[in-house]
């Protein structure tokens, strides 16, 4: 902060042949039409952050509205009006920030995309060659006041590589130096935090995925998570915020989709007028072409429709669709897909799919599937929040295999309707539950059938077991019925005080 406020006096400003003719007001003007034109520009957002820093302002006043545009996930001059107020950052001249953020953005809003960029690159310029006047300054004094010739030499030709340094970071090498917080400052840090999408357990800026095989029903749950999600209604049970989403899907048509989501909307009693604004589609017809996310140009088309809709979740079906690099090395679309997370501040969901086959050799039965999705282990690594689904006992279990934030939740027991929509339903009992279950039905059967009973076989028949199934049953409830006979004509009657 020294060296911010030393480089910052009007005293020390450059005159001619350090770094050109301007003058104080010329700084604040240009610096005040800069971040103006940002709350009005906010795709130059990211672009400016690259190349600037809120401590390479003339005017400290608009290097704190530039250091909270970049803080926010959402520009707009209300939320930087707020953000300044609640930092308790007093405007210039004891005027209030309201109507300086006003004036900046009718001054910004003239200037073209390219003044933009320009201005930014200039305010820098201005910035080291302040910096390197006052250098020069002290170097005078130094010389006047009678300094150690050597020691001084030395101090000042170690602050001029400092400055050299400095001034050749750009790109990342510039935010890397810009993002370094020491303990307090990371403590002290009051810039807002991102609210959770779902639960606890789904924050902004993140990669998720769906992983389930095929014919399990990922679709419509994947559906149904949208829908809640427009709507702010809980996602089975898990509360959700309302949000704007975007499903890109690559593999079902128009005709699937109008099926599937009228179904869902009327099933949950969707509004349809949250859908319509909140829930944006790309699917075939419409989108015939191949889409790719290893092709630079097809990630600026998948950024720039979540920035021009405003986004918050993207849902994308399916992973395997929508690349042509090789399942064995996911790292070219993590590489893809993770900046655009980052600087649109957007979940991005991918549908993926199970591993063909399991490794352990076992057979593909319901209860042997793994829970980890096909391909490279990078890309789950990467992933925030992860949902898995496995069909079992005729249902559906939903599963969260991974939770960077908040408390894993229990597996959630989901059943499918004839209208294709999924609902709540009881966990099914277990095979002691369900075999008890199972005898207290069989003695049901024969009580009702009266002193002549049931034949065994066709108790085993109704029931849909074995004869041997029924005999050991019959056994284990030998205090409540009885078999009479041979084979499959046993009978089998009920234990009465009288027969026994």
């Amino acid at each position: 902060m020294a060296r911010h406020e030393r480089v910052c006096d009007d005293t020390r400003l450059p005159r001619l042949g350090v770094s050109g003719d301007f003058t104080a007001a010329e700084c604040r003007q240009d610096e005040g039409e800069l971040v103006g034109a940002l709350m009005v520009k906010c795709e130059y957002v990211e672009l400016v952050r690259r190349k600037l820093r809120s401590t390479e302002f003339f005017d400290p006043h608009y290097g704190e509205v530039f250091s909270a545009i970049l803080r926010l996930p959402s520009v707009t001059l209300q939320s930087v009006h707020e953000f300044l107020t609640k930092l308790g950052i007093a405007a210039p001249l004891g005027t209030q920030w309201g109507a300086v953020l006003s004036d900046l953005v009718d001054k910004g809003a003239a200037l073209s995309d390219r003044a933009v960029l320009a201005r930014a690159v200039e305010i820098r310029r201005r910035f080291f060659a302040r910096w390197r006047r006052g250098l020069l300054e002290r170097m005078g004094k130094a010389a006047e006041n009678g300094d150690d010739p050597s020691e001084a030499t030395a101090s000042f030709q170690r602050e001029a590589a400092g400055i050299d340094r400095e001034e050749g970071r750009d790109g990342i090498a510039g935010e890397f130096s810009a993002a370094s917080q020491n303990y307090y400052e990371l403590m002290t840090d009051d810039s807002p935090e991102p609210e959770p999408i779902l639960g606890d357990l789904l924050y902004p800026a993140s990669l998720a995925e769906i992983v389930a095989v095929e014919g399990t029903g990922k679709g419509w749950i994947q559906s149904q998570q949208l829908v809640q999600l427009t709507q702010g209604k809980d996602f089975f049970g898990i509360q959700s915020r309302r949000i704007r989403c975007g499903l890109l899907s690559l593999e079902d048509p128009r005709r699937v989709l109008k099926k599937r989501l009228q179904r869902i909307a009327l099933a949950t009693q969707a509004d349809e007028e949250l859908l319509r604004e909140n829930l944006h589609v790309i699917c075939p017809p419409r989108l015939n072409s191949i889409f790719d996310l290893l092709q630079p140009t097809h990630q600026a088309v998948l950024r720039d429709w979540i920035r021009d809709l405003g986004l918050q979740f993207v849902a994308i079906d399916t992973l395997a669709d929508a690349h042509s690099g090789d399942e064995r090395d996911l790292r070219p679309v993590i590489q893809a897909v993770l900046p655009i997370c980052r600087e649109t501040e957007a979940v991005i969901q991918f549908a993926h799919h199970e591993p063909k086959t399991i490794t352990t050799g076992r057979s593909r039965s319901e209860e042997n599937l793994s829970h980890r999705s096909r391909g490279d282990t990078r890309l789950p690594a990467k992933v925030r929040f992860a949902m898995h689904l496995q069909k079992k006992h005729g249902l559906v279990l939903l599963s969260f295999s991974k939770t960077n934030e908040g408390r894993r939740p229990d597996p959630i027991w989901l059943k499918q309707e004839d209208s294709g929509v999924f609902v709540v339903t009881e966990a099914p009992k277990n095979r002691i539950e369900e075999s008890r279950a199972r005898q207290e039905e069989m003695v049901e059967l024969v009580e009702a059938a009266g002193e002549n009973g049931l034949l065994m076989g066709d108790v085993a028949h109704r029931l849909g077991v074995t004869t041997t199934t029924i005999r050991r049953w019959a056994e284990a409830q030998g205090d409540r019925v009885a078999l009479d006979g041979h084979g499959r004509n046993r009978r089998m009657r009920t234990t009465t005080l009288d027969n026994t």
